[in-house]
């Protein structure tokens, strides 16, 4: 399953039936950072009618608070968006400036939902990738070849030397035949553990 985050704050408001809705979407890598954005919303906003909240840090940290909404017509609507976008190391707060009009359970619902969701279509998303990361050491006489070879990855280190060394970001060790086969079996790779990088992507957005 991919994971996408955000990079930056996202503000977005709506008006429904007279009540203003603003929401918030900031990016957290822990609980008490979830809890610390939430509550400079509130302070924020102090006279406003209700601070609906969720986040997702990852999948063993996910609340969700309808504050004051009737149950499970807030909090849980925008954790289910959050969820159904595979969003994570996310808090959401939208904040209701009540019109006036009662909305209905069905109608509090739709409208936290679309907080959440119009939101994230207002911002660039990041696909979580683990990759791998080798270094490769070979001979000058086979390094054109090799760069050829890594043309299409993420190369982050090129280094001359005894031998020419080339560290780079995959998936897999698809190329490791073909090197081989290049290098007649002289080059030597060493691995180190994965790292994350995070990658824009456009996704499907809903409506």
């Amino acid at each position: 399953m991919a994971l996408y985050r955000i990079q930056n704050e996202v503000i977005d408001q709506f008006i429904v039936n007279k009540s203003e809705f603003i929401t918030y979407l900031q990016r957290v890598s822990s609980v008490d950072e979830a809890k610390a954005y939430i509550d400079s919303i509130k302070k924020l906003h102090p006279k406003a009618t209700h601070h609906c909240q969720a986040f997702i840090i990852d999948e063993m940290n996910q609340r969700s608070n309808d504050d004051g909404e009737p149950s499970g017509t807030a909090g849980i609507p925008m954790l289910e968006i959050l969820r159904k976008r595979e969003m994570e190391q996310v808090v959401a707060v939208v904040v209701r400036y009540f019109g006036g009009v009662l909305l209905g359970a069905g109608g509090l619902i739709r409208a936290y939902s679309k907080g959440v969701n119009d939101a994230l279509n207002t911002t660039d998303l990041y696909e979580v990738k683990l990759m791998k990361k080798s270094k490769l050491n070979v001979a000058y006489t086979y390094a054109d070849h090799i760069e050829r070879l890594l043309e299409d990855y993420d190369v982050l280190e090129k280094d001359y030397g005894i031998d020419v060394s080339f560290t780079y970001l995959h998936t897999n060790d698809d190329l490791v035949p073909q090197m081989n086969e290049i290098t007649r079996g002289s080059i030597q790779i060493e691995s180190y553990d994965p790292i994350e990088i995070e990658v824009k992507v456009r996704v499907d957005k809903d409506e």
